[in-house]
């Protein structure tokens, strides 16, 4: 074997390396794509089970004792959406979805006025 044969196939068992990185990377990314939502809402359900809290029908519900139901506390669930910072007047916007599966995005003073009417 020659050298200059030698160089070729090391030449391509190094782009076949690549190649085969790139892919291993590529399925990597699509398989963290999938999972990142769903981990996401896990998260959430999470925090929210910490205070004893669940989403239901695009409600929020409390949980009672072992015998007891669980009582709905909202017709609605809040995502937020954007935070606006700024030293004078920050906001946050809001995407509010009833339990009709209707939505509606919000500034927390529109919420104010809702509740304060």
């Amino acid at each position: 074997m020659t050298s200059a044969s030698s160089s070729g196939q090391t030449a391509r068992q190094g782009e076949a390396w690549r190649d085969a990185v790139a892919q291993a990377r590529g399925e990597a990314r699509k398989r963290n794509e999938r999972l990142a939502p769903m981990n996401e809402m896990q998260r959430d359900a999470e925090l929210l089970r910490q205070f004893g809290l669940f989403v239901r029908e695009n409600c929020y519900y409390a949980t009672g004792d072992d015998d007891e139901e669980p009582a709905r506390i909202s017709n609605f669930i809040m995502e937020p959406l954007f935070h606006i910072e700024d030293e004078s007047n920050g906001t946050r916007i809001f995407r509010m979805r009833n339990m009709y599966n209707m939505c509606r995005v919000i500034e927390p003073e529109r919420i104010r006025t809702l509740f304060v009417e």
